[in-house]
């Protein structure tokens, strides 16, 4: 009888240590859901092989092929500011008022007809440490243009940047996101990085446009890498201390785009139009 129990030990055993390695398994597998669920795609992530493809590869933070800038380091407590469509007049000062006095640098993607107009705002942001990129000449959707206009879009707004400041730009943004094949062959051979977003404010449309939404809107998207895309306008401007104070809170540092493309897991290393040399 004391051979059969011992023999019957193992399998007790067996027993009791399935259960805690199911528990175990589908912790793990709801802490990862939960990682996947707050990023672009969420939960249908989970089931796409594309996405784990990227993730295992790198290109879900960095596209090599394409030159696309998708999100910063998820092990670094860092996020990036992007501000599009300036500069405008009517907050654009208040905005780099407000950057200087919490000593903070983000990256502008500029329009080229409004670079013609306003020239001072934008060797400003250069003089403050902030980085300028490309948001094409008259802020078309790209995907629906011929390539003839395509090319134009992308030079005119280089070249309205160049007679504001003498520098060039390295960091490119499409309107909307817009783009399609060709769009990406003609930032390419025009050197550029393609910079995207994942943590929208929503705050270009007047209906998500009161300075509070804005604010909730943004602080509850935070998260390790992400790209933040804010907008010139004067709402943007009244909610952007609140943001800033929000951020710092959360224990998160402010990075340009390139400061953060050197700080992936693969190092990607693009020259910055920014005079001043960043001392935080």
């Amino acid at each position: 009888m004391m051979a059969v129990a011992n023999a019957m030990t193992p399998t007790r055993a067996r027993r009791k240590v399935w259960p805690c390695v199911v528990a175990a398994l589908l912790l793990s597998l709801g802490a990862g859901l939960m990682i996947v669920r707050k990023e672009a795609g969420g939960l249908r992530n989970v089931f796409s092989r594309a996405y784990w493809a990227e993730r295992m590869s790198g290109d879900d933070l960095f596209s090599h092929k394409s030159h696309v800038f998708k999100r910063g380091n998820r092990d670094h407590r860092e996020i990036c500011l992007t501000i599009d469509d300036g500069p405008h007049p009517a907050s654009c000062a208040k905005i780099l008022d407000i950057l200087a006095q919490h000593d903070i640098r983000v990256t502008f993607f500029l329009v080229g007809t409004r670079i013609k107009d306003h020239p001072e705002l934008v060797r400003r942001m250069l003089e403050e440490g902030h980085e300028v990129g490309n948001h094409t000449q008259d802020h078309l959707r790209l995907d629906s243009l011929p390539a003839n206009q395509v090319h134009n879009e992308i030079v005119n707004c280089e070249t309205n940047f160049h007679r504001a400041t003498g520098q060039r730009m390295y960091l490119f943004r499409p309107p909307g996101m817009r783009f399609n094949d060709e769009v990406i062959r003609e930032a390419l051979a025009q050197g550029y990085v393609t910079v995207s977003w994942d943590v929208g404010a929503k705050d270009f449309t007047a209906a998500h446009a009161k300075p509070e939404e804005i604010v909730i809107r943004v602080l509850k998207q935070l998260d390790n890498g992400v790209i933040v895309l804010l907008h010139d306008t004067p709402e943007t401007a009244e909610a952007l201390p609140e943001i800033l104070d929000g951020i710092e809170n959360q224990g998160y540092r402010i990075l340009t785009a390139t400061e953060m493309m050197e700080r992936l897991p693969n190092p990607v290393r693009v020259p910055t139009n920014a005079f001043r040399v960043n001392t935080r």
